[in-house]
């Protein structure tokens, strides 16, 4: 299993000290995208611009989420 979570931080959402919580905010995101059964997309940050990418991939014989 691997998730990979890609975030180019150089944007405006990112400046004036914000950084920890937006990238809080799309972790949190990607999570509840994953639970919804989702295993791949775009990472948008507050202000709606795609800033990255996230790959979730599980085991094969993980058909449920469980080992």
């Amino acid at each position: 299993m691997s998730l990979t979570i890609t975030i180019e931080t150089s944007n405006a959402a990112f400046a004036d000290g914000q950084s920890d919580e937006e990238v809080e905010q799309i972790i949190r995101h990607v999570a509840d995208l994953i639970a919804g059964g989702y295993l791949w997309g775009p990472v948008h940050d507050s202000n709606g611009n795609t800033c990255g990418s996230w790959a979730y991939e599980r085991p094969v014989n993980d058909k449920d989420g469980d080992e």
